[in-house]
């Protein structure tokens, strides 16, 4: 597709459909679209995915990708063209184009016999009055058995005039059967562009003493102090951005939109001209046949493209290999960098944002819902008689805190640019000249119009699809400028430090969101309250409220209303009245122009103070008056209303009467339910009760269901979290699988690199531990379910064969059971708990304590008889805190055979029937075993003199895995001594002497 500029491609028969939003597949897999945003700048939707079909939307044009297999019988070949007609019918009078291999053979498009499939297609096509695109005779697929035209394009009649340029193209090799089809669709697609642009730099080549030297010498330069002070909010705002300006393009680089790519990251000339030779050999091969050159003649042309296809593949193949060796290497220097990004699909592509793919029509749609207008506008007080007071002003302390201790992260910027790590990086001048504009900013009662207008990003909602088909559901983030994040912070500290001082108005304890709760506090409540309700012989119904649009729709006459009710001060009431108003966003356009749009209500989600003003507005939901047995718990927007009684009628009659009061303030706030998307859940004891009534919620009856997903975790009537633990082991297992591309046996990172990796995948398994870890616990299957991950993880780690044990690979990689790390997890959750003012280091403290608890727990469940695998544990266990607490040593490929016993050793070999007998290639011993290799093999002798004179063994000192194992944990010589010195030439030598037999047995003849 790079090479042939190509948007859209529609793929039969590929080798695998990766998971991203760019690939559209069928259900068996067999029929793939290819959108390619670098070269069509449009979005493209996913309508409908069949068995052997998949259907998308780009524009006003439906494409259809379908494949199906010459053996299926005709009865599956008739319900796969009716399954097209439904797609067909649905499109009616839409443009649309059906593409791909039906494997039918019919004369009217050039086949040389008509055959039922045919038939039927013709039949199917006049139908829906589609018409053939094909132009010509040429075949679309050349075998050496015959060759045919089974590669169709039909298209419909509003669209088949636009379609021009149809080909069989025979000037690219394709190493398949079948040959590329293209064609060019007219009207108005839009193609990479480069429009205007915000303003960007390039910050990994910056010259700190460049940009420091420029804020040093701004500050001196254009005011004094007393100048400075006397600048409006406005003309301070605008003079720092100015200065930041400068100092940036005097210290780096700006940077461009990225153009397409050119070809793919393993190309080369020498593949240019395998593939050139190839084509032309295709071509010498195909005009002899339809010159009908002898058979001889057309043998040797066949038999010579075969060879040139063979020689373009195996270079690819080694092109593609060396490439990936190339970017593993890289893992050391950079764990999170292009290959990481690559196997997680986290690779940012030079894709268009939505916006830039929408029409303008639908676009402007889509931000009314998202950012819905105000019906009427508000006039806001003039503040008259407002009196400043120093005790308000900002200090120097408090404006260095926040932009140069705190600790950020590496977000986009926002619309001037830069990042917040750039802050860091200010001088202390500059820092008192922000301090002096902070300052002047509250006096004032301004919020400067350029922190308020935010760059727009509409992130695609994976999965999504809107009934219509035409309005993409998106969530919106808004970028703003990090100086006026950091002003955000001022007031949202100053409101806090007022809630704290005046108790009675403080948010409700319910309210977990934005809070520093977790998650995991929002879900142990609901835990408490349904498991108090079944003990006592009741029943508990949980319903989950959807808020449509939540943060961008609460009014902004609401917030105001809340914080003059409340008392809150004058001066944060003003400053907040300017910073919820003239707010915009700003974004690009299909037609390469930057817009933008005014806001009128909500919090938009990007910013610092909007979640803060969000709960005090929300706060009156959570003090409605309460049903008897009801209980309203939010986390944020998510609403979960509980309802208990000793019978499920009862506790339904509350549900109802408790989610009727909350949908009605919650109207009053100016904010609406999405009662089709209600989520329920009853807890009960032993028995379900039956029949279970259903719940209204508005003009809506839902459904008591048995599980629920809230807050990331699916709970279930039983809180046995079985369902979860299945979600969890899909998600973990296909991370798992894709980290460990990274992590082959040879040439891969190192074991701290590995050891990240695992990291990554623990974060999700452990997610939720302290909620569900009782259930895990205590449930030796669910156990079972989380060691499959963990056993994939940690041969990965380890890099050992895969027929390790679990047990056994979990030691080598220092990962313990999963149900022990959930365990110590929640020991720390309910220690730090206990008290709320923990410092840092006693927070450290309770960490270490546990650690050290959970190892100890962890050798003694090694110790258990019962457990598989001696030999791993008989040698690690007697180091087993050493082996634990090593800094130093790199656990390898070759080491871990001999940890292990699995590998190039006779007696593995055998026992995996990869050999007949476990004898040493080496000496006449019957069985070749780790413990032999070590101490007794001759071929060895030498090495083994060495290794016992590196160690400083006594003589008659028995050489043994476990003394070597604890020598090797000793010192990092010690460690690398025996891995290059003994281990790695060992394996290597076994390895090679196996290859070598294998050759031989592959030349030796059959027997009779």
């Amino acid at each position: 597709m790079i090479d042939l500029h190509s948007g859209l491609g529609i793929v039969s028969e590929p080798i695998r459909i990766p998971e991203s939003v760019h690939w559209f597949g069928s259900v068996d897999g067999r029929s793939a679209i290819r959108w390619n945003p670098e070269i069509l700048r449009d979005i493209c939707i996913l309508v409908k995915r069949g068995q052997h079909y998949v259907a998308i939307k780009c524009r006003d044009i439906f494409i259809i990708s379908c494949y199906v297999s010459p053996n299926v019988p005709l009865g599956e070949f008739l319900d796969f063209l009716d399954e097209i007609s439904e797609v067909l019918e649905e499109t009616s009078g839409n443009k649309v184009i059906v593409s791909g291999d039906f494997n039918s053979w019919l004369i009217l498009w050039g086949s040389s016999s008509t055959n039922g499939r045919g038939d039927r297609v013709e039949q199917w096509a006049a139908t829906h009055d589609l018409r053939l695109v094909n132009v010509g005779n040429t075949p679309t697929c050349l075998r050496t058995r015959g060759i045919s035209i089974v590669d169709l394009t039909w298209a419909s009649p509003g669209i088949i005039g636009q379609i021009s340029d149809w080909q069989v193209r025979d000037d690219v090799e394709t190493l398949s059967d079948h040959a590329y089809i293209t064609f060019n669709i007219g009207g108005s697609f839009s193609s990479h562009r480069c429009g205007k642009m915000f303003r960007r730099w390039n910050w990994s080549k910056l010259d700190l003493t460049t940009f420091e030297l420029s804020l040093v010498w701004a500050c001196h330069r254009d005011l004094g102090v007393e100048e400075q002070e006397q600048l409006s909010a406005r003309d301070n705002a605008s003079w720092i951005d100015r200065v930041m300006e400068e100092a940036a393009d005097a210290s780096t680089p700006r940077t461009g939109r990225r153009l397409p790519k050119k070809s793919t990251y393993w190309w080369n000339d020498a593949i240019a001209e395998l593939r050139s030779a190839s084509i032309r050999a295709r071509r010498l091969w195909q005009r002899g046949k339809k010159r009908r050159r002898p058979s001889s003649e057309i043998k040797d042309l066949e038999e010579n493209y075969c060879l040139k296809k063979k020689e373009l593949n195996h270079a690819i193949r080694k092109a593609e290999t060396a490439a990936r060796k190339e970017l593993i290497a890289t893992i050391d220097k950079d764990p999170w960098g292009l290959p990481y990004r690559i196997v997680m699909s986290r690779l940012r592509q030079s894709s268009p944002s939505l916006s830039e793919s929408l029409e303008l029509g639908t676009l402007d749609c889509l931000l009314v819902k998202l950012f819905p207008g105000c019906t009427s506008r508000e006039v806001l007080p003039l503040y008259e008689d407002f009196q400043w007071e120093e005790d308000w002003a900002v200090s120097y302390r408090e404006t260095y805190h926040l932009l140069l201790e705190r600790m950020v992260h590496k977000a986009a910027p926002g619309p001037d640019g830069f990042m917040a790590t750039l802050w860091k990086k200010v001088t202390g001048g500059m820092i008192a000249r922000v301090t002096s504009c902070y300052n002047s900013c509250l006096k004032e009662g301004i919020f400067p119009e350029p922190w308020k207008r935010a760059n727009l990003v509409l992130i695609p909602k994976a999965g999504s699809k809107s009934a219509d088909l035409t309005l993409p559901k998106a969530r919106p983030i808004c970028l703003l400028n990090e100086i006026g994040k950091t002003f955000e912070r001022i007031i949202s500290d100053r409101l806090l430090d007022w809630m704290r001082d005046n108790p009675e108005m403080d948010l409700s304890e319910n309210q977990y969101g934005f809070r520093k709760r977790s998650t995991c506090d929002t879900l142990l409540r609901v835990k408490a309250i349904a498991t108090d309700a079944v003990n006592e012989g009741g029943v508990a119904i949980a319903i989950g409220l959807d808020i449509e649009n939540a943060f961008n729709s609460l009014p902004w006459r609401t917030i105001r209303k809340v914080l003059i009710d409340k008392g809150y001060p004058v001066y944060l009431r003003r400053i907040i009245d300017s910073y919820l108003s003239d707010r915009f966003i700003q974004y690009s356009t299909i037609e390469g122009r930057t817009a933008s749009r005014r806001m009128e209500a909500g919090v938009p989600q990007g910013t610092v103070l909007g979640p803060l003003l969000w709960n005090i507005a929300f706060d009156s939901v959570l003090t409605t008056p309460k049903e008897i047995g009801c209980h309203v718990i939010c986390y944020a927007d998510d609403t979960l209303i509980i309802a208990t009684a000793d019978c499920v009628q009862t506790a339904a009659v509350r549900a109802g009467i408790q989610v009727s009061l909350i949908m009605r303030e919650i109207q009053r706030l100016g904010l609406r339910v999405a009662e089709a998307k209600t989520e329920t859940v009853i807890f009960h004891g032993k028995v379900c009760p039956d029949p279970l009534p259903r719940v209204s919620v508005g003009k809506t009856r839902i459904s008591l269901s048995k599980s629920m997903k809230y807050l990331g975790v699916i709970v279930d009537s039983r809180w046995s979290f079985s369902d979860h633990f299945q979600y969890v082991n899909e998600k973990a297992t296909k991370v798992t699988r894709a980290l460990g591309r990274l992590m082959p046996n040879l040439r891969g990172p190192d074991e701290s690199k590995r050891q990240l990796y695992a990291n990554v995948v623990q974060s999700i398994v452990l997610y939720g531990a302290p909620v569900w870890c009782d259930a895990l616990v205590s449930s030796k299957s669910k156990q079972r379910v989380f060691n499959r991950i963990q056993r994939i993880l940690a041969i990965r780690v380890s890099a050992a064969y895969r027929t390790v044990s679990c047990v056994a690979a979990s030691l080598l990689a220092r990962i313990p059971p999963f149900f022990m790390l959930a365990m110590c997890r929640r020991k720390v959750y309910d220690a730090r708990k206990w008290r709320d003012d923990w410092t840092t280091q006693e927070a450290k403290e309770i960490i270490l304590a546990e650690t050290l608890l959970l190892e100890r727990q962890w050798k003694i469940y090694l110790s258990n008889p019962a457990h598989y695998w001696k030999h791993t544990l008989e040698v690690i266990n007697p180091n087993f805190e050493e082996w634990i607490a090593r800094s130093h040593g790199r656990l390898g490929y070759h080491l871990t055979q001999f940890l292990t016993g699995h590998g190039s050793f006779g007696s593995f070999l055998h026992k995996i029937k990869k050999r007949e007998n476990a004898s040493c290639f080496h000496c006449d011993v019957l069985s070749d075993t780790v413990d032999h290799t070590l101490r007794e093999c001759p071929a060895w002798s030498v090495d083994r003199i060495q290794l016992r004179i590196k160690f400083k063994m006594a003589d008659g000192e028995p050489l043994t895995l476990e003394y070597v194992v604890r020598k090797i944990l000793e010192s990092q010589d010690y460690w690398s001594f025996f891995v290059r010195s003994f281990a790695a030439r060992v394996i290597r030598a076994k390895e090679e002497e196996e290859r070598r037999r294998r050759k031989e047995l592959s030349r030796s003849p059959s027997p009779v």
